[in-house]
């Protein structure tokens, strides 16, 4: 059986280029289990090397194009452990769009998470709506059941490629 750390002590900061690295080996490791979809079915079937630069080059547009890109900090340790990055809502008017958050693999979510995540969210809310999509991906009806389970949110609909439009309140 996998054991996991238990994050204990934790906060968030803004992201800074200096993290990249750290959290490129953090995305990779996530994409390893989690096989989110939009990556997974360009990087199915190949070598290591393509798969690092792959992700290597989504990441970089992803801390680019994001307004607001967060690490997780372990305090305890003082590792970075996660990333959230948010663009502001084409969609819906004044609102937030929650494109990434991943987390190291070696933690297990914890409540810990979940309340740094909504504190994150609270802070740069400011009246908006904070919106995501949650793509196919790896056992994704537990997926979809654990983040219905775990953060209070509103359902919207399903579109024609299986993704799921939702909304955390």
């Amino acid at each position: 059986m996998k054991k996991y750390n238990n994050l204990k002590n934790a906060s968030y900061r803004v992201y800074k280029k200096e993290d990249f690295s750290a959290i490129l080996k953090i995305f990779i490791e996530f994409q390893k289990e989690s096989k989110i979809g939009s990556f997974y079915n360009i990087t199915k079937g190949h070598s290591d090397n393509f798969i690092t630069m792959y992700l290597f080059e989504e990441l970089k547009k992803l801390t680019k194009n994001c307004k607001h890109n967060y690490v997780g900090i372990d305090n305890d340790t003082g590792e970075i452990f996660g990333f959230a990055c948010l663009t502001e809502d084409v969609f819906a008017k004044n609102s937030l769009e929650l494109q990434l958050a991943f987390k190291h693999p070696k933690y297990i979510f914890n409540r810990q998470m979940k309340y740094l995540m909504l504190l994150l969210f609270k802070k740069i809310k400011k009246d908006r709506k904070v919106f995501a999509v949650l793509g196919q991906r790896e056992k994704f009806e537990k997926y979809f059941k654990f983040i219905k389970r775990i953060f209070k949110v509103k359902v919207y609909n399903k579109d024609s490629l299986g993704k799921i439009y939702i909304e955390f309140l």
